[in-house]
Order: C-alpha cells, then structure tokens, then sequence
C-alpha cells in the first residue's frame, strides 16, 4: 500500500478464521454479561455450521458513500474450536483473569471503571496468552489491539496494549503460562 493508496475497509478483506473467532469471542462474552443465557446457546449464535446464515457476528454493514445504501458484507468463518475454547475457558476462569488485569492496570484505569466491551477484550487476550503458550504473545496482543481500534477511537486500543504487553511479560516469562488450559468442555 502506497501513500496515496486508502486504506482497505475490514469488510472487503475476509478475516482469518482465527481473528473472526476472537471478535466472536468477545461478542459471545459481552452477551454472556448482559444476559442470563448459558454458555451454550450463546455460542450456538457465532457458530457456522449450527446456524448456517444466520449467525451472528459474522457480517459488516457497508454504506455507500453516494446513496447512504447499507450492504451485509461476510467478514468470514471463524474458527469453531478456538471460539468456543476462548468463551468457555474466560467463562470457566473470569476470577482469576480478572485479578491479573487488575493487577496490570495503571493511572486511572481500574477493573471497575473499565467497559464491558474492553474488560471482553482482556479477558479474552489473557486467557489465550495463558492457554496458548505456541501463539507469540506479540500476535495475541497485536489481534486484541486491532479489535479494540474497531471498537474505541479513544485511548482504549493503548490501554489494552498496554495490559497485554505487561501481562505478557508475567505469565509467558513468569512460568504462569505453564497451567494446564482450561478444558474445551
């Protein structure tokens, strides 16, 4: 890509089946916390080949410039087992996750002043740093980060770079990555 060249939009470039189960990891928490709905039937939305179309988390909405028109635009199939993997394994240890991003925030930022969507996003990031020791921390960090830029123009997106970087440090150097992952149930 050149100077002059735009950006291109998330919706014409499909996503890695990884990266789309991130993004449905967190939207599959964020239902879970403002809902009383079991693991389960939440996951049951983000899943392709239960729902077919009619899954959630799956689409962008494009809107053209010059008539204002919305489209549906596929972003992609996540990966199934990494996406039920990730909920199910935040779910099964949200205490301990949430005292180590409340060990790693700074300033102003605390676990109780955090958005629901941001405190989804660390949770989700570490937990896979912790569980998925052969994905480098930099591509973990870097794949939370990008998803919070889709979520915040704000100092969000440093925020969480700068809690996963810290915590990576301690729980890949630190010997806490070495815990057995959460069962995938």
């Amino acid at each position: 890509m050149t100077a002059d060249t735009p950006p291109t939009p998330l919706a014409e470039t499909p996503a890695d089946p990884r990266s789309m189960a991130r993004l449905n990891a967190v939207q599959a928490l964020y239902g879970l916390a403002v809902s009383e709905a079991a693991v389960d039937d939440v996951l049951l939305q983000f899943l392709p080949q239960r729902l077919g179309d009619e899954r959630l988390g799956g689409a962008s909405i494009e809107e053209d410039p010059d008539t204002g028109d919305e489209t549906d635009v596929s972003l992609g199939e996540p990966d199934s087992a990494l996406l039920i993997r990730l909920v199910r394994g935040v779910c099964e240890r949200r205490d301990d996750l949430d005292r180590l991003i409340g060990g790693a925030l700074t300033g102003d930022w605390t676990l109780a002043r955090l958005e629901l969507t941001v405190l989804c996003l660390l949770q989700a990031g570490v937990w896979e740093l912790l569980a998925h020791a052969e994905v480098p921390s930099k591509v973990v960090i870097t794949e939370y980060v990008e998803l919070a830029r889709a979520f915040y123009a704000g100092p969000e997106p440093a925020m969480v770079n700068a809690v996963l970087d810290r915590l990576a440090r301690t729980v890949r150097e630190g010997g806490l990555a070495a815990a057995p992952p959460p069962s995938a149930g």
